[in-house]
C-alpha cells in the first residue's frame, strides 16, 4: 500500500513515529544515561538498604 493511499490518521501516526525514532537516535547518549539512572532506582540492594 502506497503512502498516498493511507488515511490522514495513518499518515500522521507514521510521521510521529518517524520523528520520535529520529529524536531518540539523535539524543541516544542522553536517553541511555537516563535509562541507566532510572534502572538504578529499582536496584534491589539499594531499596533494601533504604527500607531498613
Amino acid at each position: 500500500m502506497k503512502f498516498s493511499e493511507r488515511s490522514n490518521t495513518e499518515k500522521a501516526f507514521i510521521i510521529i513515529i518517524i520523528i520520535a525514532v529520529a529524536g531518540i537516535i539523535l539524543r541516544w547518549g542522553f536517553v541511555k544515561s537516563e535509562i541507566s539512572r532510572s534502572l538504578k532506582f529499582f536496584d534491589k540492594n539499594k531499596t533494601e538498604q533504604t527500607a531498613e
